[in-house]
């Protein structure tokens, strides 16, 4: 190795190593300053961007648990202000209960409507004043989410509350015959539209189907429904025969103008006779002809009916009960067979019946009074001498709402989705981010005023078994409703568990990649100050080195 005294290679290359020393101990100053490992992209390019990445996540999630605790803070809003309102409908459904006592007079009747006309007027303004943040929380409008047509819910009320059981228990009284616990499946739909048939019954050996067509009720006018003299619940009645018949009975054998003739009996139909033209009619044709399904072959049906009632009890019996009884005790007896039992042999057969019938009808019609007050049904003042049954004295029309009205029947009525607390369709959309990324909680609140709740035409004072039966469904949508917000409060309260692990888990990942190890920053911090010491010493020996040369001249 050359002794050269113009390169001092010696102390060139302590000046390296203290440079390098010097950019190490720089760097570990720095990590330990700000206790990251990565404090710019050089220190590590690639775990630069995860970190970044993950700081975004854990950021993303911190606000999600900010929103989702707002989210839960607006359900106990909205749940604070529902339950009042369940306060508020169970003192309605009380006053209700109460103003359907007998011992109440109009004026105790109208003093309880005006608490309740208060009630609907504060769940109105609980309704519009419930805000969040100076935000209306509830939909404003006057249906409920996805509520049904009002008409099909008072029709369907109607149907449950009064016309149902009622047709089913005159039914059993004058005719002796129930629905032998057979299904009876209740449709409301179109038949005809308006002006045509009101309900209709279609039946086979297995089943039965009562099918109401809702373009005849505008309005429902509950609690009779429809128009005098036609009230609905006279109608339902009438298809309720024909149920009860092919449920009970051997159906198959019996005539069409004894069918519609006592589907007619049940509620009485002189006015059909008088609009057809009087006792005169039976001139227009037989009964044993063929069906031809006018107004006017329902009214010969309707007299020959009560004709065979007249003779029955003539004879010592019942009347036309004694014939569908006998049928009812077995269900292989044929028609031929009851009117020969119930007749006492008088007619051995329906042809016999026939033929004494077209013989005296003309005189037999002359005989009915069309024209008083009584309806000619069954059990009434002209038929069998009882009460003077008028158009609207058939049926009271006096029970209550009930999901199973039918005691001989196993019912079954069209889903309903009258007050559904998750629809879409007339809800208030409500939008919580909860996850960070973005995706969001969507539900749909609905509107609670007594618009909404089908009370606004309710009235105490003249049907308080309406008021009742619709403060329940009121009740089970605002219960509904409150369950739904209960299921989102428990999923949010989940939500915030689960991203406190997200924010936990990731905070952990990002420290692994971003945050110094101080063990071994201040151990490579020793070491390079040792280092930056010894090549110090080293350069000052290096650049006294080169004036040894000095000592060979």
């Amino acid at each position: 190795m050359t002794f050269s005294v113009a390169t001092n290679l010696s102390a060139l290359n302590a000046q390296n190593q203290i440079r390098q020393n010097q950019t190490a101990l720089s760097t570990s100053f720095q990590r330990i300053a700000s206790g990251q490992r990565i404090n710019s992209a050089k220190d590590d390019a690639a775990g630069l961007q995860i970190s970044t990445r993950m700081e975004a996540e854990i950021r993303g999630v911190t606000a999600a648990k900010k929103n989702t605790n707002d989210g839960i803070s607006l359900l106990q809003t909205m749940d604070g202000a529902l339950g009042e309102v369940v306060n508020l409908l169970q003192r309605a459904r009380e006053l209700a209960v109460q103003s359907e006592n007998d011992t109440n007079s109009k004026s105790d009747r109208e003093a309880l409507q005006a608490e309740y006309t208060q009630i609907l007027e504060q769940v109105d303004e609980i309704n519009s004043s419930t805000n969040f943040n100076k935000k209306q929380v509830f939909s404003q409008g006057k249906y409920a989410a996805a509520a049904e047509d009002p008409l099909k819910r008072d029709v369907i009320t109607g149907l449950k509350s009064y016309w149902l059981k009622e047709a089913e228990d005159r039914i059993k009284t004058y005719y002796g015959i129930d629905g032998s616990g057979k299904t009876l499946d209740v449709q409301i739909g179109s038949i005809d539209g308006t002006g045509g048939t009101l309900a209709q019954v279609s039946y086979n050996a297995t089943s039965r189907t009562m099918l109401v067509d809702l373009d005849d009720f505008n309005p429902a006018n509950l609690p009779n429904g429809g128009q005098s003299p036609y009230y609905a619940d006279r109608v339902v009645a009438h298809e309720m025969v024909h149920a009860v018949i092919a449920a009970s009975t051997n159906f198959t054998s019996v005539p069409t103008w004894f069918n519609e003739g006592m589907a007619e009996f049940i509620h009485g139909a002189d006015v059909r006779v008088v609009g057809d033209g009087g006792a005169g009619v039976v001139a227009g044709g037989s009964i044993g002809a063929a069906w031809g399904g006018t107004s006017a072959d329902y009214s010969r049906a309707y007299i020959a009916t009560r004709y065979l009632h007249q003779k029955i009890k003539d004879l010592g019996g019942e009347g036309v009960k004694d014939v569908l009884e006998y049928m009812a005790a077995d269900t292989t007896r044929t028609f031929d067979q009851a009117i020969a039992s119930a007749s006492k042999g008088t007619y051995a057969n329906e042809a016999a019946f026939v033929a004494d019938y077209e013989a005296n009808k003309a005189a037999f019609a002359a005989t009915l009074d069309l024209t008083n007050e009584d309806t000619g049904a069954i059990g009434g003042y002209d038929a069998d001498g009882g009460d003077v049954l008028r158009d609207e004295d058939i049926f009271k029309n006096d029970s209550t709402l009930g999901q199973d009205p039918l005691s001989s029947f196993l019912e079954k009525f069209d889903p309903s989705t009258n007050f559904d607390p998750t629809a879409k369709q007339g809800g208030k959309l409500t939008r919580l981010n909860i996850d960070g990324k973005g995706t969001s909680l969507d539900f749909y609140v609905g509107s609670f005023n007594q618009h909404a709740l089908g009370l606004s035409d309710t009235n105490m004072v003249e049907d308080g078994n309406r008021v009742i039966a619709y403060v329940d469904d009121a009740l089970n949508y605002i219960n509904g409703f409150r369950s739904q917000l209960g299921a989102i409060h428990n999923r949010l309260e989940s939500t915030i568990n689960s991203l406190d692990v997200q924010a936990l888990t990731q905070s952990a990942s990002k420290s692994q990649i971003l945050d110094a190890d101080f063990a071994t920053e201040t151990a490579t911090l020793s070491k390079n100050q040792i280092i930056q010491q010894a090549a110090t010493s080293i350069l000052a020996q290096s650049n006294i080195s080169p004036s040894l040369a000095l000592k060979l001249l």
